[in-house]
């Protein structure tokens, strides 16, 4: 088992405990199969990553989409809850609703889909007409009941609820197929599941149209994934979920719908609230979305502007320790942990001068990091007696994929003193000069040893891989002022790193080896793994 299985378990562990803890409350016969429907969830997860995925910030991903544990009770047992229903955490609707979604396929809740409707030729008629008036984006839970009249039952996955005492989100469930689903008290979706309502959708698709129909009414998808699990990203085809061939999910934030497919026609259509994506976590960001001090280059990701003067801010200065991670500042509770597992982010010390103890920089309000190109707001809020910074965590996430960034939580630690704890190689080399390094090296894959590698077997895309090329040019010197080449070595004097190069020739092809010292090598001191790019 590799250190970072070993470390993964940990997580899951921790999680898996909550997770039982919070059913226990509960006493449900299903306790027992929640547990292993949702570790075999976490197990599988967890083998969908690749060797470079396997850190801390993607088991806390992982983790956070899963939800709160207390959710699971509240699956079984709608009256138990571990925190109050007006929680703010609990507005993370859109997010919390994804996950929420993934949960009940993972443990069989597919009643909407699965179960018949009473079927009612009266209220289809009745529908059809209020529906031409109800304004999903201003209606709330009452308005739902006065168009529609009474539900036959209100739900949450197969749990009945009692409508005298309803949770924070419910199913509202009709005749015919039709649900509404209510969060917070606003109308968030209107659920066609199968044809008895008799919907259509800008008045060409309904339910048993075809799958090519619904993409040339809607668009084409920005990626289509098949065999996967869904993970209900906005413009994503997911086709024939997790190898079920036929059964397929599409969503259109744009378009205020959500379909799904089952024998690759359409199933049930999800009309939703025109802002139901547009303060999600999981929203995908466009350059429309960015502000004018980022932009996204040519390689697609999103670069930050970083050139900023050092302005000091006293009320940042020292030590800071992490105690959550969230989608929205509002859903941190002091006292009340939202994200189950150990986190990545340990801690954060803003020194004088605009230092930290990690490889970036800060002015005032802003972390700059020249690495990845970004630079992520905090803001500092005094709450329940003790001082809080929000830190926007721009990984991967945000450059790569344009999900809008989550928050570390960190609480300020008085007189705490930094020591340096940081691997700090020596850059004191003279210049050799290494004529066939010279020039342009682009990204084919990425792994743990060279011996590791094949071509043509590459675990990694081009477009999947951080680091997309590598430019030598003579003297010793690159295209970035911070970083410097001697024979053998690539300098960084930013993150005090010297990253070693090897040049090997494979099948005629001659490959370069590089060490990725990230802060898995700095700060968690383990060793590098290696960036493997051929010459252009």
């Amino acid at each position: 088992m590799t250190s970072e299985s070993r470390k993964w378990e940990s997580v899951k562990a921790e999680y898996l405990r909550k997770v039982e803890k919070a059913l226990a409350l509960v006493k449900h016969p299903r306790g027992k199969e929640v547990i292993e429907d949702v570790r075999a969830h976490l197990d599988r997860r967890f083998a969908e990553l690749e060797r470079q995925e396997q850190t801390w910030e993607s088991f806390q991903t992982i983790i956070t989409q899963m939800g709160p544990a207390s959710d699971y009770a509240e699956l079984l047992d709608p009256g138990v809850s571990s925190t109050p229903e007006a929680s703010p955490r609990k507005r993370m609707w859109w997010a919390g609703f994804a996950a929420v979604a993934a949960l009940a396929i993972v443990l069989a809740a597919k009643t909407f889909l699965n179960d018949r409707p009473v079927m009612s030729e009266a209220f289809r008629r009745i529908l059809i007409e209020k529906l031409k008036t109800f304004d999903i984006d201003t209606a709330g839970a009452e308005d739902v009941v006065e168009a529609f009249g009474e539900p036959l039952k209100y739900v949450w996955g197969r749990q009945v609820l009692d409508g005298d005492n309803l949770p924070w989100r419910y199913v509202a469930v009709y005749p015919n197929g039709f649900h509404v689903l209510v969060v917070d008290g606003k109308v968030i979706e209107l659920r066609h599941e199968g044809d008895g309502t008799g919907y259509v959708l800008g008045g060409k698709l309904k339910v048993g149209s075809e799958l090519d129909e619904a993409l040339a009414v809607l668009g084409r998808p920005r990626e289509i994934l098949h065999g996967q699990e869904n993970r209900f990203e906005d413009g994503v085809l997911y086709q024939d979920i997790e190898g079920k061939r036929g059964y397929c999910y599409y969503s259109r934030a744009d378009r205020d719908v959500r379909l799904w497919f089952a024998d690759y026609k359409i199933a049930a259509i999800y009309v939703t609230r025109s802002d139901h994506g547009m303060t999600g976590s999981d929203k995908v960001l466009t350059k429309e979305d960015l502000p004018p001090t980022s932009t996204i280059d040519q390689n697609g990701r999103i670069v930050d502007k970083i050139d900023y003067p050092f302005v000091n801010d006293p009320e940042a200065v020292g030590a800071w320790e992490a105690v959550d991670f969230v989608a929205d500042i509002d859903d941190f509770e002091p006292g009340a942990e939202h994200f189950g597992g150990e986190l990545f982010l340990k801690e954060l010390y803003f020194l004088d001068d605009g230092k930290t103890n990690w490889a970036c920089t800060w002015t005032k309000g802003l972390v700059l990091n020249a690495g990845s190109k970004t630079a992520s707001k905090y803001i500092i809020k005094e709450l329940s007696g003790s001082t809080y910074m929000f830190f926007e965590w721009k990984s991967g996430d945000y450059t790569v994929r344009h999900a809008r960034p989550k928050y570390y939580v960190l609480k300020k630690v008085p007189g705490k003193v930094y020591v340096e704890s940081r691997t700090v190689d020596n850059l004191d080399y003279p210049f050799v000069d290494d004529p066939q390094v010279v020039g342009t090296w682009k990204s084919v894959d990425f792994v743990e040893t060279p011996e590791e590698f094949t071509p043509g077997e590459g675990r990694w895309t081009a477009d999947r891989l951080f680091l997309k090329e590598l430019v030598f040019r003579p003297g010793g010197e690159t295209p970035h002022s911070c970083k410097r080449w001697t024979r053998g070595l690539l300098l960084n004097s930013s993150s005090k790193t010297a990253s070693r190069y090897i040049l090997r020739e494979i099948g005629g092809i001659t490959y370069m080896f590089f060490e990725w010292k990230s802060g898995d090598y700095t700060l968690r001191h383990r060793d590098p793994c290696y960036y493997v790019l051929r010459k252009e």
